[in-house]
């Protein structure tokens, strides 16, 4: 798939989402839902911003990379704006359970970043691993000449 493939899909995918929100809100009262209104709040609300903030990463990084390297990026994109948008959903939750306060946000702010932390923690340990095995297939390489 091309990258103006994925950016026309998610645009559509982050209007139906705000869309459904925008219906949630105006028809659902808060106060009297079931549990299914809620969920279909939060649930929402977390595609809609995450739609939004894959549209606004893919624009800022467009700007300072090559189509090339953002399609290569994709998964970095999408990670980090997964992690987005479930601190600020976590966050909305929080509002709404009356548990908000500024040390469950620096909380949750620090859990989320040492998240995002151990990907790049992980992916180094799992480029060092890679690169041992591949030393090994040359030197056997050069024994077996």
């Amino acid at each position: 798939m091309s990258l103006k493939t994925y950016i026309v899909g998610i645009g559509i995918s982050t209007f139906l989402c705000w869309s459904a929100f925008f219906l949630t809100v105006t028809n659902i009262d808060p106060f009297t839902t079931d549990s299914s209104g809620l969920i279909s709040f939060f649930v929402s609300f977390f595609l809609g911003i995450l739609g939004l903030t894959i549209l606004i990463m893919m624009y800022v990084r467009s700007r300072m990379n090559s189509v090339a390297e953002l399609y290569e990026k994709m998964p970095v994109i999408v990670r980090q704006s997964f992690i987005i948008s479930f601190g600020l959903t976590a966050i909305l939750w929080m509002q709404s359970m009356r548990v908000f306060r500024w040390w469950t946000a620096l909380m949750l702010l620090i859990i989320l970043i040492l998240i995002e932390i151990s990907f790049y923690v992980n992916k180094l340990s799992f480029e060092d691993s890679i690169t041992l095995p591949e030393k090994i297939k040359e030197s056997s390489n050069k024994i077996n000449k």
